[in-house]
């Protein structure tokens, strides 16, 4: 009996040594600002020895202070039951479940230690009670440590905790002064180093943060962390290439940081490398403690490369379990905008509203405006030809959404003119609608009426079905009665446009088309789109043309894209022919099996906030005349106010050799300028 009593203490003895080894030496580890692997080590202390809670406070706090929140929330709930008093641990459950978004396990534990000021309170009252009441804490903690000083100028410990009190405050500025005192007199402490580091950055010194931070990579003997934080600050400091650098050196000292690959994700995402961000991502492990991250570094991988649906989806998975994690509510909002869903946006706002104030909130309001508020538009056009075809539009505008519709009426006058003949002009209305119904299912309508001064009138209109079927796939379906003058609409690519002689007009010709519209994503960065068209003539004439197009992103920002497009058109017979006097013209470009192959280049970026620029180049192959064309594409967009907006494109087109129903059609070129203007109310 005494040898097993015997055995049992050793055996205690001996675990309570190493347990106690582990956490010595990740304590050693934190003094290298070496976190990844202090936090093992801790991880590793706590369980041998569960019921530590010194070992459980300190990994708690740890996890807290460098960006761990779900280990930091999950260690607190551990730690709670083991210690007689609770404040601390209740603080810093409660500050972590906010980070989070789980705002009401947040206020059951801030409620243990300040009592919210009525029962029911909101969460922004609730909060705004709290936050008074931690301010004054500080306060009073500030004004005691400044007299304490007053006396102890040099006191080294009394300094740091002045420091963390002003960061805790926000008065960031006064953390910086406090925190450089500090850091001239103790050059060697690189935990105190590193969080003044931090501090620099939070309070807008980025610069100086990363030249700091570039001192501690050498410094702590190249700390994976310290790789990371300057990733991370570098990624905030627009330079993507050296964050990808620094976020890659960090894994490669440690490779399973979760908090490392989403950043890394992140950048090369924004980068333009989505596939590459997405596989980063799918690489850190959903286990326990790190969920939010791996779905978030998903979401706004997808996000950043631009799969909005994808991402949406994976965001509203987050916002299930994290009901008002602000970081999925920013990205739920911008994805729901860009899909087409202001509705849902909208939503997510107002619940937004009930948080306390977060300055991204306004950057997403702004968004949404930029989308539902009432917008006129003036817009004029120019378009000529070798064929000496010309036509002029100007017109107006107005976009209005209200309950999930959006409506656009408008109005535009239009001039044809050709060589040899009598010039035609025409006034035209419109309006068109476009509401959603589902999740996946729009609905999309115009009606439209043209005047011409000929003696024509014309009756017009579309109806069109939007659908998204399965993931990163959606569809149109369009049946439209149509001028076929305007098979690209006034103040659209007119290049594109292959009806461009007077006659179409002075015929009279119209249209009912019925098209199918397809567009895939499978990757990130590559999209696959689709259009085939039936066209039945009111001369008696069908039409069949194909669109296909297949478009790389190599870049988002700034943004460059290459692709590829093959187009078809055949007409059944020939076009019908215009007569005026004793001259003659075929009403419309009427070849048989006509293919085109396209490779193209786009270009745009921004420069500064107000400027936008782009340019696109085309260059085509036309096998049936053993042609080559190019087409020349550029826009400058300039933002006058927050609420005014002007934009010029200009198009040039030229072949060297074409091909008529018939035969050669000789040499071809075109030019196209669009000015168009906007103010959002």
């Amino acid at each position: 009996m005494t040898f097993v009593v015997l055995m049992l203490l050793c055996t205690t003895a001996h675990s309570a040594e190493k347990d106690f080894a582990v956490f010595s030496s990740g304590l050693e580890l934190e003094e290298k600002v070496h976190l990844f692997e202090a936090m093992d080590r801790f991880r590793e202390a706590t369980e041998l020895a569960p019921d530590n809670k010194g070992y459980l406070e300190h990994l708690a706090w740890l996890a807290s202070n460098y960006g761990f929140t779900e280990e930091a929330a999950a260690a607190f709930t551990r730690l709670l039951p083991l210690v007689d008093t609770k404040e601390n641990s209740y603080r810093g459950l409660a500050w972590n479940e906010k980070v989070l978004g789980r705002y009401d396990a947040s206020l059951a534990a801030y409620r243990q230690v300040i009592p919210p000021p009525t029962p029911t309170s909101s969460y922004r009252a609730s909060f705004d009670h709290i936050s008074q009441v931690l301010h004054g804490e500080n306060e009073r903690k500030i004004n005691a440590l400044l007299a304490s000083l007053a006396f102890t100028p040099g006191d080294v410990t009394l300094q740091k905790e002045l420091f963390r009190t002003y960061v805790s405050q926000g008065e960031l500025a006064k953390a910086v002064a406090v925190g450089q005192e500090v850091v001239r007199e103790n050059p060697r402490d690189l935990p105190f180093r590193f969080d003044w580091a931090r501090t620099l950055f939070w309070s807008g010194e980025k610069e100086r943060a990363e030249k700091e931070l570039r001192l501690l990579v050498d410094e702590t003997g190249n700390s994976a962390y310290v790789w990371y934080e300057l990733g991370k600050v570098q990624n905030a400091m627009g330079k993507r290439e050296e964050a990808q650098q620094s976020l890659e050196r960090s894994l490669a000292i440690y490779p399973q940081a979760a908090l490392t690959r989403k950043e890394l994700a992140e950048v090369l995402a924004v980068s333009g490398k989505g596939a590459e961000a997405v596989d980063i991502a799918r690489s850190i492990e959903p286990k326990q403690n790190q969920v939010l991250t791996s779905q978030l570094a998903m979401a706004r991988s997808y996000h950043f490369s631009g799969s909005l649906p994808e991402a949406r989806n994976i965001y509203r998975e987050i916002l299930a379990a994290y009901p008002l994690n602000t970081d999925a509510l920013w990205g739920m909002v911008e994805t729901s905008v860009y899909t087409g869903r202001p509705g849902e946006a909208e939503h997510l706002i107002e619940t937004w509203k009930t948080l306390p104030p977060d300055s991204r909130l306004a950057e997403q309001e702004k968004l949404l405006a930029s989308f539902t508020s009432p917008r006129v538009s003036l817009m004029g056009d120019y378009y000529t030809n070798s064929g000496d075809f010309s036509r002029v539009n100007v017109g107006a505008s107005v976009t209005l959404f209200n309950h999930e519709t959006l409506w656009t009426p408008g109005y535009y006058f239009s001039s044809f003119h050709q060589s040899g003949f009598s010039t035609i002009t025409r006034n035209g209305l419109f309006l068109e609608g476009e509401r959603r119904l589902t999740d996946s299912v729009r609905v999309g309508a115009r009606l439209g009426g043209n005047i011409y001064d000929n003696n024509h009138e014309t009756m017009n209109g579309r109806l069109s079905l939007y659908l998204e079927p399965v993931k990163n796939v959606d569809m149109a379906l369009n049946i439209e009665r149509s001028d076929i003058i305007d098979t690209e609409l006034p103040f659209r690519n007119a290049i594109y446009n292959y009806v461009v002689t007077i006659g179409a007009v002075g015929e009279a010709i119209q249209t009912w088309d019925y098209s199918l519209y397809a567009h895939a994503t499978p990757l990130p960065n590559l999209d696959f789109s689709g259009k085939i068209l039936y066209g039945d003539y009111s001369d008696g004439n069908d039409k069949y043309s194909l669109s296909l197009d297949t478009v790389y992103t190599l870049m988002r920002a700034p943004m460059l894209k290459v692709g590829y497009n093959y187009f078809y058109l055949d007409y059944r017979k020939p076009a019908s022919v215009y007569r005026e006097g004793s001259n003659a013209i075929s009403s419309y470009y009427d070849p048989t099996n006509f293919e085109v192959h396209t490779i193209f280049a786009q270009f745009a970026q921004d420069l500064g906030a107000n400027f936008r620029y782009g340019i696109e180049e085309r260059l085509s192959y036309i096998p049936k005349a053993e042609g080559v064309a190019n087409g020349l594409f550029g826009f400058l967009e300039f933002k006058l106010t927050e609420r005014d907006l002007i934009r010029l494109d200009a198009r040039y087109f030229t072949q060297n050799h074409g091909v008529s129903r018939t035969g050669d059609s000789g040499s071809f070129h075109a030019e196209n300028v669009v000015l168009s203007y906007s103010h959002t109310f």
